[in-house]
């Protein structure tokens, strides 16, 4: 409520429609179980995925991608990656229509990049920006987003950066777009 209102994120069972799906902090093989036939079937019909869980659940081990980040720094990663969409211009016409200049994400005075973010988070440089350049191509993309985020003092932070990667991406408005 606090980052969208009353705007509802996508139904689980759009996910086999997107082309890509970010699991974040979310181990779907055993806390949303409804979730892996759905996304196996979007795999199917050539998905990709990208976990993102500092462990290596079940879902990482058959995943394109696997960001195992260092638990409390998912703000950020998400910092990282809106600003590679942004150097990559995946974002600019949309982050102007859905942000006020005075509420411009804080990632434009901060210095993230994917290079200072993979430090802190002790991810590679390189799995920052293939995501980053996979969440700025392939449409659409879903995210699913866990309670693994909230178990830390930044969780509330982090959900809400998250959140906004697909408003800045223009990530809405189809079926199996959003979080």
């Amino acid at each position: 409520m606090g980052t969208y209102g009353a705007a509802p994120g996508i139904a689980p069972e759009e996910v086999r429609h997107a082309k890509l799906i970010v699991v974040w902090g979310n181990n779907v093989t055993w806390c949303n179980l409804h979730l892996t036939p759905l996304i196996n079937s979007a795999r199917r019909d050539g998905a990709r995925v990208v976990v993102i869980d500092p462990k290596r659940v079940k879902i990482a081990e058959q995943a394109d991608l696997h960001l195992a980040l260092r638990p409390g720094t998912d703000v950020v990663l998400a910092w990282a990656i809106a600003a590679e969409l942004e150097r990559r211009a995946g974002s600019t016409a949309t982050s102007s229509r859905v942000t006020s200049r005075a509420s411009r994400p804080s990632w434009r005075r901060r210095a993230a990049t994917p290079r200072g973010g993979g430090a802190d988070l002790r991810v590679p440089e390189a799995d920052i920006r293939q995501l980053a350049a996979w969440y700025h191509t392939l449409s659409p993309a879903a995210i699913s987003v866990g309670n693994g985020l909230e178990r830390n003092q930044n969780g509330g932070s982090g959900i809400r950066a998250v959140f906004a990667l697909p408003a800045l991406a223009g990530k809405w408005g189809v079926t199996g777009a959003g979080w």
